[in-house]
């Protein structure tokens, strides 16, 4: 017992000696003033969070120059300006190293890193690659693109949110600001963006924000460790281990980068063996890989990985939290937003979002940003030095290894440089006002490299955002400047803020198209009326063109290449059907690599290359067999067919580019949140509606008229030279035009549910409830454009594609894990087949408009007055009449009138009308059996005009059908498979062309052949009638099939009918769309 108490007393007397040993080493070294200190953990016990304002306080205590004992770390604190010029200038090379910490070892690859390596040649090559790689004026200029698209991406997602709100909304600014500056660092960096749309790696971007919050957190707070060394051989605060996971996370999340960048270099790496360096500079990795290959040795992945590492970290945070902190002042002065606002009225042409050129105007702006950089620096004390040798600061001595704080929090608000230091007065910062002392981004040596990017992404950013909306506080009260603690400084409550349409919000598009430069459309400038007589006059021509072929083709075939009438008319068929369901492949191009215009103008190209073959065909001798002067003709050589096939297979490819987009082009011209771009939408449409049938209609008539009167080749030059025109006619209004981005295919997101579903099914995943299946944890879904879907109990099997097997695996790989909207996506798709699959029918019957029709119409009187006769090949266009005249009735009078009766805000709903659609075929199909029966024989003294009513009765089936058709696929098809709505219909008429086809050929099969069947080369000895008669089978097994498929459709809604059916919306203008491609496409 005694020998325990005389080890205690040991124990004290040698604290009281060490504690003694330590005042007067201090005292006999003239050093700064210090506040008393215990023995062994010296001034720990004063040291209480926030640090800025403890040692604000200590400072006021006992001096602008301080010294703490921190456990067995000295530690210099300055709050005198004339201290901290000192440490800069003459003792920068002295204090221009860092500590050494457990935080900088984990955090900074073992302190190698530009902001955390101690001064020495390293750390020179990586201040150079800073200056002369990085941040050079060159390089910051390269990025100025990004840094703009980026912001426009945000002002256009806050403009949909604005209108979604009739015109405001409550914006979570915390959230918008960290995005932000993560994308920008990100595509600076990596080329990817990891939030707002079209993006796949969201879920990985928070928990990598999560990481490096958590990360800057440590850095900033005080680690027992790191002053009591002791504690750390037992990892006291568990603190090791913690480090080292969230390096590991980071590190791998890095890591990934490299790789990514790497594996998309060595793919455009130049066949010869040299680099293509272009490429490579396109982002600061490729860049910097471009320096690993001349010197490996130095620049490592880990050096890369460092580099990026201080870049995406502390850019991101520091960035973020200033705009929080400017806009959070901002609200609570609105009179400032006022002045930034005529400022930049001022200063910036109207009805153009302010630049980086405009920032070096905007004077006030400029004075709000540093006034927040005063009251809110980035980093409050800096990054830590420490000093590499004894020196002199202030008169008092200075040994070597003390840490220098520079507590800027309490400078920038010091009373004695500032008047009111804790008041918001930007104009203080004008010339000549005030004089005091700030260094948001450090000095000397050591200074932040990227304080100028910064700054001028947060002068873009508030600049941008009160030139586009107004900003008002959430509620009456001032917003909360509560100040957490950290590294840096953030705002302990999340800033939200009001904001509402105003100015140049009104004339900027919602609905995500950019201009030409890739900016957010402006309505004053872009699209209307403006885009679209450039977007009509390219289909005018190209359904000009289409339908001279279309028409003309079986003549074509069966008088110049001696084809028999059977074959000539299956092979137009064959072509219509690769036509139209080319357009699949013509919808996935355009969603998923080039866009909407892109398409077109590829696609066009391509059209008119195959129209010069064709005329070239028609024109030249030799590429045709000669003329038939007795039978048997001579049939056309394998070269003249394959020339004229080829001719006809690239018009084919031309066509199924064209078609899926152009419509969908033209209304993406039209912002149908606005109220009045939607009337013009409608107006548009009506317009296009009428121009591009006109066109056809041109085809039918005047250009067959000017075959037969001149000859095949002024029949298909005239539509060759029209295309050729609207190309360049097209590309004549490049900068009027409003663009939507690729999204990505639906396609592509089906085939990953089945393969997903499937794998999973082997490795025996069982489904469980809807709310145990993966979906991303965000507001939006991961598929670009989409709102996310619920979880529906149809085709359970699916669900297996969104079932977590592995927790381990990479989330963001659609081809190992699907969403819940993704799989629902799928879902939607193949519950409208069956609906979509029983209106095939009346395709097979409308393809008989463009052969045997026009067959029977070749052998009947076709004259018109004494001195005209009909062209035969003009006979579809009777269907074409009906279809314009009957849109607008059905429109004015006929759906008012059902609307009466029904209650339903179309008269009919949607499947009622595909339903009496092909109910009208079956009597389109029973009319034509009967005039062929009446035709045989007699064809001679048989008017042309008795196919009148089967073509009536075609188009009458045609508008009802299509109509609704498009209208069920666009109610029923989710956000991102409603571009692929156009390509199903279109699609739809390929295969009952291919379909007409097969029968034809069966029956020619089954009844004879060309020489005795029902269908041969004489069609007055062929029984067409019979034909007919199958076809009107066909139709009536169809109907009562399809009757079936709609009584027990369930919509995603879970009932019957479709969506809108369901929610008796009214179809609005924006939806006219569909109706144009009834006649246009057909």
């Amino acid at each position: 017992m005694e020998q325990t108490f005389c080890y205690i007393i040991l124990l004290i007397l040698s604290s009281l000696l060490v504690s003694t040993h330590f005042v007067v080493k201090k005292r006999r070294r003239n050093g700064p003033p210090s506040p008393f200190g215990l023995p062994v953990i010296g001034h720990l016990h004063l040291i209480k969070e926030p640090m800025n304002r403890t040692l604000e306080a200590l400072s006021g205590k006992h001096g602008d120059i301080l010294q703490l004992q921190l456990g067995v770390r000295k530690v210099l604190v300055l709050t005198s300006p004339s201290a901290v010029e000192e440490c800069f200038t003459k003792n920068d090379m002295i204090f221009a190293n860092r500590p050494s910490t457990l935080s900088t070892k984990h955090f900074s690859y073992n302190n190698t890193t530009i902001s955390i390596a101690p001064y020495g040649e390293h750390w020179r090559n990586l201040r150079r690659i800073a200056a002369h790689e990085i941040f050079s004026p060159a390089r910051i200029a390269m990025f100025a693109n990004t840094r703009k698209r980026e912001l426009d991406l945000l002002l256009g997602e806050l403009l949909r949110d604005s209108k979604l709100g009739g015109g405001s909304t409550v914006v979570d600014l915390k959230s918008k600001f960290i995005e932000l500056s993560f994308n920008v660092l990100s595509m600076t960096i990596a080329g990817k963006r990891y939030y707002g749309e079209n993006v796949v790696d969201a879920e990985e971007a928070r928990r990598v924000r999560f990481i490096m919050r958590e990360m800057l957190e440590h850095s900033g707070n005080t680690n027992l460790g790191d002053l009591l060394p002791f504690l750390q051989w037992v990892d006291f605060q568990g603190l090791e281990k913690r480090f080292a996971d969230l390096m590991g996370k980071l590190d791998r999340f890095l890591q990934d980068l490299v790789d990514e960048r790497r594996e998309i270099v060595l793919k455009e790496k130049d066949p010869s063996g040299g680099s293509c360096h272009g490429s490579l500079e396109k982002t600061m990795i490729g860049h910097l890989l471009s320096l690993q290959e001349n010197e490996p040795a130095y620049y490592t992945d880990e050096l890369i990985k460092g580099i990026i590492l201080v870049l995406l970290v502390a850019g991101t945070d520091t960035m973020s939290i200033s705009m929080e902190w400017a806009m959070a002042l901002l609200l609570n002065h609105p009179e400032s937003i006022k002045k930034i606002r005529s400022e930049i009225e001022a200063n910036v042409p109207k009805n153009r979002l302010l630049d980086e050129q405009d920032l070096p105007k905007l004077t006030y702006l400029q004075n709000v940003i540093t006034e927040t950089l005063r009251l809110y620096p980035p980093v409050p004390f800096l990054i830590p030095h420490e000093s590499s040798a004894d020196c002199m600061v202030g008169g008092y001595n200075i040994s070597k290894g003390t840490m220098l704080l520079v507590n800027l929090w309490a400078i920038h608000r010091d009373p004695r440089l500032w008047e009111d230091p804790t008041k918001f007065k930007p104009e203080r910062h004008e010339t000549g006002k005030e004089d005091g002392f700030m260094l948001p981004f450090g000095a000397g040596r050591r200074k932040c490299p990227g304080g100028g990017i910064a700054t001028r992404v947060l002068g873009l950013t508030l600049g941008a955002m009160i030139q586009t909306f107004e900003w008002e506080r959430v509620d009456r009260e001032l917003v909360d400047m509560t100040e957490g603690t950290g590294f840096s400084i953030p705002k302990v409550k999340a800033l939200e803020a009001f904001s509402s349409e105003q100015g140049m919000s009104s004339t900027l598009v919602s609905n995500g198209c950019v201009d030409y430069k890739g900016r957010i459309a402006d309505k004053q400038s872009t699209g209307g009326w403006k885009a679209s007589p450039f977007i009509i006059v390219n289909e005018v021509a190209e359904r000009l063109a289409f339908f001279a072929i279309a028409v003309n083709m079986v003549p074509y075939l069966a008088r110049e290449m001696h084809q028999p009438t059977p074959n000539a008319a299956t092979h137009v068929t064959d072509w219509i059907g690769a036509a139209y369901v080319l357009t699949l492949l013509g919808a996935f191009l355009a969603d998923a690599y080039l866009g909407r215009f892109l398409t077109i103008i590829v696609f066009s190209c391509i059209y008119a290359v195959g129209m010069v073959l064709l005329t070239f065909s028609a024109s030249i001798d030799s590429l045709r067999p000669p003329h038939c002067t007795k039978k048997p003709c001579i049939p056309a050589s394998t070269n003249q067919t394959a020339f004229l096939y080829c001719a006809l297979a690239l018009i084919a490819l031309g066509t199924g580019g064209i078609k899926p987009c152009v419509s969908s082009f033209g209304a993406d011209q039209f912002d149908e949140s606005d109220r009045d771009e939607a009337d013009k939408k409608y107006g548009f449409f009506n317009w296009f509606f009428f121009a591009i049938n006109m066109g056809a209609l041109s085809g039918i008539t005047l250009l067959v008229y000017l075959q037969v009167e001149f000859g095949w080749t002024w029949g298909f030059g005239i539509p060759t030279a029209a295309m050729i025109c609207s190309i360049f006619i097209l590309a004549a209004g490049l900068t009027k035009y409003r663009y939507q981005k690729p999204m990505g295919s639906a396609f592509t997101r089906f085939v990953q549910v089945i393969v997903v579903s499937v794998r999973n099914h082997v490795r025996g995943a069982e489904v469980g409830r809807g709310d145990h299946l993966y979906e991303v944890n965000t507001r939006e879904s991961a598929i670009f454009g989409a709102r996310k879907l619920a979880h529906t109990e149809q085709y359970r099997f699916l669900d297996k594609a969104a079932v977590v097997t592995d927790p381990d695996c990479n989330s963001k790989n659609r081809w190992r894990l699907c969403t819940v909207t993704q799989v629902e996506e799928f879902k939607s798709f193949l519950r409208i087949l069956p609906v979509w699959a029983t209106t095939i029918a009346l395709a097979i019957s409308f393809a008989q408009l463009s052969t045997f029709f026009i067959v029977q119409a070749n052998l009947m009187d076709r004259k018109l007055g004494p001195h005209f006769q009909i062209p035969a090949s003009s006979t579809p266009v009777f269907s074409a009449i009906n279809a314009l005249i009957l849109v607008p009735v059905y429109e004015k009078f006929i759906v008012p009138s059902l609307r009466a009766k029904t209650g339903h805000p179309r008269g009919l709903t949607s499947l009622q009308r595909m339903g009496m659609g092909l109910f009208v075929s079956i009597f389109a199909m029973l009319s034509a059996a009967l005039v062929e029966r009446k035709r045989r024989g007699n064809s001679s003294v048989v008017s042309v005009f008795w196919l009148f009513p089967q073509c009536f009765l075609i188009g009458t089936a045609e508008v009802f059908t299509y109509v609704g058709q498009l209208e069920f696929f666009y109610d029923e098809a989710t956000d991102g498979t409603r571009s692929i709505s156009s390509a199903m219909f279109l699609c739809q008429i390929g295969i009952g062309s291919w379909l007409s086809t097969a029968i034809v050929k069966i029956i020619e099969k089954t009844t004879g052949g060309v020489q005795k069947g029902w269908l041969r080369d004489d069609l007055n000895q062929s029984r067409l009638d019979y034909f007919y008669w199958t076809l009107t089978g066909i139709n009536c097994v169809n109907f009562l099939v399809y009757m079936c498929v709609a009584k027990f459709y369930k919509g995603r809604n879970g009932g019957g009918g479709s969506v809108r059916d369901e929610s008796q919306v009214i179809v609005s203008a924006g939806r006219f769309d569909d109706k144009v491609e009834v006649v246009a496409s057909t």
